[in-house]
């Protein structure tokens, strides 16, 4: 299911159904946005969903870090075996809300099904296990002696 195509209401369901969710909502589970770096995680959605893409997302990282990029993507299989679960079920996700903003019949069928419940446990799952994979990258940058931040929204990492 990529951002380009429409699901069919059963696929979107089946998709949505398989996401991890929070057993509770705490509060101050209310309160975890900005994600870890703000838009630090579509430099990775772009990466794993849609590499051959040249967009800012995809060529930014290059602009900045030239060849030692590629040489920490090319060298950190076992952090990005780790970070796939997490960005998979959030492009799940992104898909989601994407579809809420065009085809709002299609999200109310699903939020129908599923109920706004278990919608928002499922978003404040997606958004600890998200932002839990990014810091692991953001750190394993700065150890490769990569500068991380300069791909985040100052104050949001």
């Amino acid at each position: 299911m990529s951002t380009q195509e429409i699901p069919d209401r059963d696929e979107l369901l089946e998709a949505v159904r398989k996401l991890p969710r929070a057993d509770v909502i705490m509060p101050e589970d209310r309160v975890i946005r900005p994600y870890f770096g703000d838009n630090f995680y579509v430099y990775f959605l772009v990466l794993f969903f849609h590499p051959n893409e040249t967009s800012f997302y995809n060529y930014e990282p290059y602009r900045l870090f030239g060849d030692k990029w590629a040489e920490f993507i090319n060298t950190h299989g076992d952090l990005w075996n780790e970070a796939r679960p997490a960005l998979s079920d959030f492009y799940v996700w992104r898909n989601l809300i994407d579809i809420r903003h065009s085809h709002r019949d299609l999200y109310d069928a699903v939020e129908l099904e599923l109920k706004p419940e278990t919608l928002d446990a499922i978003e404040v799952q997606l958004e600890k296990n998200l932002n839990a994979a990014l810091k692991k990258i953001f750190d394993a940058m700065k150890l490769f002696g990569l500068q991380p931040e300069l791909l985040c929204m100052r104050g949001t990492y």
